[in-house]
């Protein structure tokens, strides 16, 4: 009976530290998912900022030829 129950308790023991280090790698991943995130972030302001602009000076164009 005590050796049925070393080999369960060693199972379990097993399945935590395979599921504890499944996490850690997703846990992991997700950080650089985030990272990746708030660099691209980053770069489409910069681009909605560039677009932004080039619309101004457009009308500015269009509003130029009519005066």
């Amino acid at each position: 009976m005590d050796s049925r129950l070393m080999t369960i308790d060693g199972s379990i023991t097993s399945v935590q530290d395979k599921f504890s280090k499944k996490y850690q790698e997703v846990k992991e991943t997700l950080q650089l998912i985030g990272q990746l995130v708030e660099e691209h972030k980053g770069e489409r302001e910069q681009l909605n900022e560039l677009k932004q602009q080039e619309i101004r000076n457009l009308e500015l164009k269009v509003l130029e030829r009519f005066e």
